[in-house]
């Protein structure tokens, strides 16, 4: 395909109900799988919906250890390096709700809300 891509974080999409896993480790080898088979080369850290936590320290250790692996990967060209290109999905839940705003935003919030209805 031309260039490294990777997979960070929270997964959700096109899971089965929670009823066909046998637990959260049956859940997440399916979901390797899935990502294997859409062409994912990088997904050692990836959650199921929110489950433990929001980790963000563990995202940016594995989001730069892909970055990494990109450069390794790269080429010398005349004494510089050249990385290939490379798409990275990051899919952090944090921020997360649920968001409260400062009371001085309430008139931009009820403009929203009414804005939302139309």
């Amino acid at each position: 395909k031309g260039y490294m891509t990777g997979f960070v974080g929270k997964f959700h999409s096109f899971l089965p109900r929670a009823g066909c896993f046998k637990g959260l480790q049956d859940a997440k080898l399916v979901v390797h799988k899935m990502l294997d088979r859409l062409g994912y080369d990088h997904h050692t850290t990836v959650q199921i919906n929110n489950a433990p936590s929001h980790n963000v320290e563990l995202w940016t250790n594995a989001t730069l250890a892909f970055l990494d692996q990109v450069e390794s990967t790269g080429t010398s060209q005349e004494g510089s390096l050249h990385t290939p290109p490379f798409y990275l999905h990051l899919a952090t839940t944090t921020p997360h709700g649920p968001v409260r705003h400062p009371a001085h935003f309430d008139p931009l919030v009820a403009y929203l809300d009414v804005w939302k209805r139309k």
